[in-house]
């Protein structure tokens, strides 16, 4: 369940943590999959493409924004 109610759009494994990415700046992440905390980018556009180089280094991009996590999207 995505508490937000946002379109969850994308998923990637970093081999340790699930992250997901969807409308209006939606990322969730979750080291079991099951256990989600999802939080919400003020003034971001849909985050449809993401990326991990599965060492906790994960690359979320939207219409006109990048944000970057080196701790597997905790910040």
């Amino acid at each position: 369940p995505n508490p937000l109610n946002t379109h969850l759009v994308r998923h990637v494994y970093t081999g340790t943590h699930h992250i997901v990415t969807g409308s209006n700046g939606t990322l969730g992440r979750s080291a079991d999959g099951t256990t989600w905390t999802y939080q919400q980018f003020s003034n971001a556009s849909d985050l449809f493409s993401i990326a991990t180089t599965g060492t906790g280094v994960v690359v979320a991009v939207g219409n006109t924004q990048v944000w970057r996590s080196a701790d597997h999207g905790a910040t």
